[in-house]
């Protein structure tokens, strides 16, 4: 089971009634076409799952996250031995490893798989302050997984919890999830996520308290208050 909110390759748009055209594309990292994509591709390379247009009137990146999230995460006995440091542009070969082994079968049952594609949308989007690298720390630390989120006024959008298949199920997916919830409560946020419907990690948001609000037949968008 992989935890992750990030989804590649679809035919629809995104939570049509609500998602902006940049919320189409960044959120699930789908081939779009059409107007709204131009117009969103002309205003919004960023790895933002929000459009240019609220971030100007509110909604912004803010790439300082990762110590309040690091202090949240110090009280979590499933993540003892872990740490999360700052991901860099030299990190970009490993995360997309990380995000292929973690998600290609779920996309590949829903979409298909396009290696090259996927490659190169990955790098297309990928900004370094919107993801955190999970280091299990030891004499010689080893970097296991990815973290990706955006942290906005009202919300925070969390992308993606990928994590190498040694490191899956102990219980470090749940202790970042609660953590995130942590500090949105604090901060008056809720936070949200988007979930290939194949993808069994669904289960774990609902025990988090994580209840759909949209459904486009291939992904459930998942808020939790």
């Amino acid at each position: 089971m992989m935890l992750s909110a990030s989804v590649t390759r679809g035919t629809a748009p995104c939570d049509a009634a609500n998602a902006s055209a940049h919320d189409a594309i960044d959120s699930d990292g789908r081939k779009p076409s059409g107007p709204s994509w131009v117009f969103a591709h002309a205003t919004c390379r960023g790895f933002s799952c929000f459009p240019e247009g609220e971030a100007r009137t509110g909604l912004k990146l803010v790439a300082r996250w990762i110590d309040p999230l690091a202090a949240a995460l110090r009280d979590a006995s499933a993540f003892r031995g872990y740490a999360l440091r700052d991901a860099t542009h030299d990190d970009e070969a490993l995360l997309y490893a990380l995000h292929r082994d973690g998600l290609r079968q779920y996309v590949d049952a829903t979409w298909g798989w396009e290696e090259e594609w996927q490659r190169a949308h990955f790098a297309g989007q990928y900004q370094a302050n919107a993801n955190a690298v999970i280091v299990r720390k030891s004499s010689s630390p080893q970097d296991v997984g990815r973290l990706s989120l955006t942290r906005h006024w009202r919300k925070i959008f969390l992308r993606d919890i990928e994590l190498m298949a040694s490191e899956r199920n102990r219980g470090i997916g749940g202790a970042i999830i609660g953590s995130v919830l942590t500090l949105a409560a604090n901060s008056g946020r809720h936070v949200e996520l988007l979930v290939l419907k194949c993808n069994p990690a669904q289960r774990l948001y609902e025990r988090m308290g994580f209840r759909p609000v949209s459904d486009d037949g291939a992904r459930l968008r998942m808020r939790a208050l």
